[in-house]
């Protein structure tokens, strides 16, 4: 039997075993609250976070498939709401307070969202990765506002502007 046979003699022609795991499927660049600054402890934002890592990220929704622009805008409609009863309190800090398990509540979702195919592991692994890391008011104000890039970058890949 040569390398290009498999066990019952039939010639595997370059496809792929689709029960092989794949560890390049999460393609997801790894990017958490604490990446999003210059400095740790700081409150300066990276100059690149919301162009080429937004532009980053979207990429690699797009490349794996298996998601919308439109559930996408979902789940930043959600943060949205949630932004919005953030900026309208006198004291953000006690507000944060009240808000953060509704913003951890969308980890949940995500999986019951990619459990139904509606969204892909990158997308995923992006809103785990960053709501389970936010401890901050200028985190979370920050994840918003590169949660909003992402959402402008949809338009970039044609795949997800269904």
């Amino acid at each position: 039997m040569n390398e290009r046979e498999n066990f019952y003699g039939n010639v595997n022609r370059g496809q792929k075993n689709p029960y092989q795991h794949n560890e390049n499927r999460n393609r997801y660049p790894g990017i958490t609250p604490k990446d999003y600054f210059k400095e740790p402890n700081s409150d300066i934002v990276k100059d690149d976070l919301f162009s080429v890592t937004a532009d980053k990220i979207t990429e690699s929704f797009s490349k794996e498939g298996g998601i919308t622009g439109s559930q996408i805008r979902k789940f930043y409609d959600e943060v949205l709401r949630l932004k919005l009863k953030l900026d309208s309190a006198s004291d953000k800090e006690t507000k944060f307070v009240e808000i953060l398990p509704y913003l951890k509540m969308l980890i949940p979702k995500v999986i019951y969202s990619k459990n139904r195919n509606n969204a892909n592991e990158s997308f995923e692994s992006f809103i785990k990765m960053n709501i389970e890391n936010i401890t901050k008011v200028r985190e979370f104000e920050v994840f918003c506002d590169l949660f909003e890039a992402i959402i402008a970058y949809t338009k970039k890949y044609p795949n997800l502007k269904k």
